[in-house]
Parts: C-alpha cells; structure tokens; sequence
C-alpha cells in the first residue's frame, strides 16, 4: 500500500496519527494530520489509493474551497454567453437560494444525500422551474470544479427533481376571441396577431413594420423584446430560429390600419413614444388593458402567453397538422409540440380508432 501511517505526540501528551503519501500527479509528499486512531487514518489512505487506481485522485487540499467563492466566478463566466435575461435570472436564483445555502460550504462537504434533501426542501415552496435553475446552479459549480481537478466527481449528478405538473391550457373559442379583440379596442390587432397568429408576447414587443409582408400575407419573426430586470433588450427568438408566420385575413386587415404612415424600422407596436408596449398582468390586484379587456368580454383571467395556446387550438379545428403547428410556433421539435399539447390531438386518436374499425368491418365483409 502507497503511504504511510505515524502517531505524534501533542503538547497535552494525547496520540494523534498522521497518513502520509505521495501525490501522484505532482509526485510531492502530502500528509493528513489530526486522526484520532490509527484505524481512522488507514481508512483514509485506503480510500485515496483506491481513488488513485480508478484515476479520480484529487488533492484533498483542493476540496477546501468554498461555494461562495466560486459560485460568482462560474455566474460571471456565462455572463457573455447566456442571454441577459437568463443570467438574471441565475444570477437572482444564486443570490437568493443558493448562496445561503451552501455559501459557506466546502465542496468536500456537499454530499448527494444532502443536495437531494436540499431540492426536496425547495420543491415544498417553489415551482419546477426554480428548482431546476437553483440545483442547476450547483451542479454547473461542481462540474467546473470536477475539471478543474478540484473534486473527483459531480454529487449532484443523481440529485432527482420534482416532476414539472402541466396544468391545463385555458383555449378560447373563435368567438370568445373576437370578443376580447373587440372589448381590447385599438389594441384589438394585439390580439389577433397573438392569438391567431401565435407569437410570443415578446416577438410581438419587438415586431417591425419590415417583418410584415402584405403581398404573401406573411409575418417574419426573427426578435424577442424580452425585459432584464428594469430594462428591456432585443434578442434573437427562442432556440435562435428565424421563422415565418401565414396572417389570415383579420390579421393582414389589422396590421395594415396599425402599420399605416410608419417607417419599416418602426415598430409595429408601440407604447405611443416609439417604445416597446408594456407587459400586461390580468392575475391578482394587475391592472391594464388586457385585465379588463378579459373582465368586458366576460372571460375567465388568463396570461397574455396563454393567447398563444388558443392560436395552437384553432389551428388544430382548421385541420392543420402537427409539423405545421410546430413551425409556425417554433418549437424545437414535433415532438414538443405533441408533449405541450396533447389533448389537442385526442380527436386525431378517436379518427385513428374509427377508421381501423372501417377497415376491420370491410374486411369481414369480403
């Protein structure tokens, strides 16, 4: 066995035992003082040589460093490389969940079990998506210190968060959605082009008179205005991808009152100066024009986003099918867009289950 194990004598006259060993990759002398017994310290020297057999040795001086040191040097990396908004956010999550937690930890002291009592905590009081960012935050730090040579390995690789539960979609109906553009007054084109078209209410904020082409009757989208704590920033849309959009008729009717006399670099929308139009809250003590274009309609409270979802569901009653409704959206994948709205589809499995049984009944008649 590597190393060696000796007893010393403090100054009070009680044995203590020291391990010592040799560092294999810098080859220098290395020793752990303080251990009571002689068993406590070959249990640690068996495992560092263990973990020099498997490649994973990491100096135990390395594991001194502390969470809240290294948590704003991994934040301040991304800093160009995330979104503003996202890192914002992580940065806000670190400050107000993780720093206190484990701020004044030593990354030779994070174990697994304690991550993952540590998320359950969380998952009491926050949403999934919190959760995610907060134990996110830690693993990224981990991993950083996993390459760096810092730790032999992740703790928070197996961590199991809390399954995201989907609430149902609120969908309005043709005429429910008529009705709230016409209680929405000259932001009536507001809702049409969300809730026929499907943009996001931050593709909206930063559409331009030059994404709008009235002669294909089509709607570019290729920015989102997304705010970043008090100001707001431009940006390329979600998953960076570009897309184009078909206006039915109502639309192209509207964007052309609403573009009328402006220059193509202004926006389509705008707060009466040029600005970006304000969010818009229709929950709790919100106001805005969206919050009592709902209540004059008669409708049930509902998000902005949520127009989005009901431009899915008229799509799906026209007939379109599931790729279409995926690009014009823009999700990732056919598959996202079966996953975020499933139930749309059911009708789809009752046409699939009529139609075996046509089939099933020629056959017995043959």
């Amino acid at each position: 066995m590597a190393g060696s194990i000796e007893p010393y004598t403090l100054k009070c006259g009680e044995t203590r035992w020291r391990a010592r060993w040799r560092d294999p990759d810098t080859h220098k002398s290395r020793e752990r003082r303080s251990f009571r017994t002689k068993r406590d310290a070959r249990a640690f020297l068996d495992s560092l040589n263990a973990d020099i057999l498997k490649g994973e040795y990491v100096d135990p001086r390395a594991g001194r460093a502390l969470i809240g040191a290294l948590g704003p040097q991994w934040i301040a990396a991304h800093r160009n490389t995330w979104a503003l908004s996202h890192w914002r956010a992580v940065e806000s999550a670190w400050r107000l969940h993780v720093e206190p937690q484990w701020g004044k930890c030593r990354l030779n002291e994070i174990k697994p079990s304690g991550v993952q009592a540590w998320s359950d905590e969380l998952a009491a009081s926050y949403s999934h998506t919190t959760v995610g960012r907060c134990v996110g935050i830690l693993s990224g730090i981990c991993a950083t210190a996993v390459g760096d040579g810092l730790m032999a390995r992740n703790p928070c690789e197996r961590v199991r968060l809390p399954k995201k539960q989907r609430s149902k979609h609120p969908y309005l109906t043709a005429e429910q959605l008529l009705a709230l553009a016409a209680a929405s007054g000259t932001r009536a084109p507001i809702i049409l082009v969300l809730g026929l078209c499907g943009l996001r209410y931050g593709e909206l904020r930063a559409l331009r008179v030059q994404d709008v082409d009235f002669d294909r009757n089509r709607i570019t989208v290729a920015r989102s205005a997304t705010k970043a704590g008090t100001v707001t920033v431009e940006k390329s849309t979600k998953g960076n991808r570009v897309r184009t959009v078909a206006m039915p008729t109502l639309v192209c009717d509207a964007l052309r009152r609403q573009t009328e006399g402006k220059h193509d670099d202004d926006l389509v929308f705008d707060d009466g100066h040029g600005g970006y139009i304000a969010y818009q809250c229709a929950s709790g003590s919100g106001r805005g024009w969206f919050k009592r274009a709902l209540q004059q309609a008669g409708l049930n409270p509902m998000t902005v986003h949520d127009l989005r979802h009901t431009a899915a569901s008229l799509m799906v009653q026209s007939g379109a099918n599931v790729k279409t409704v995926q690009r014009t959206l823009g999700h990732a994948s056919a598959a996202m867009t079966l996953d975020v709205y499933a139930d749309l589809f059911d009708s789809e499995l009752d046409a699939v289950a009529s139609n075996i049984d046509g089939i099933i009944g020629e056959s017995k008649h043959e």
